[in-house]
């Protein structure tokens, strides 16, 4: 639908399940497709890199895990707690 605002994806809502109504709030023009467009546009034309979800999560489990004590003597109060 390329909702431009919360309002016009709100009131789309109600076709979802009707392409032949939901075609009538389809809109030309600058929303939130063309915003995801452009976008991508430009991480491909800065040849920037991207990353999906699971690998972001994956990095953010390993640090917690990197950050670990690793040895019994290491469990002290001030390394538990920080």
């Amino acid at each position: 639908i390329n909702a431009q605002t919360e309002k016009h994806y709100i009131e789309s809502k109600v076709a979802y399940h009707n392409p032949k109504e939901l075609i009538n709030y389809r809109r030309d023009g600058w929303g939130i497709r063309t915003l995801f467009i452009a976008l991508l546009d430009y991480i491909k034309d800065n040849n920037l890199e991207t990353k999906t979800l699971g690998e972001i999560n994956d990095e953010f489990r390993a640090s917690l895990i990197h950050d670990l004590p690793t040895k019994e003597h290491d469990l002290t109060p001030e390394t538990i707690n920080s």
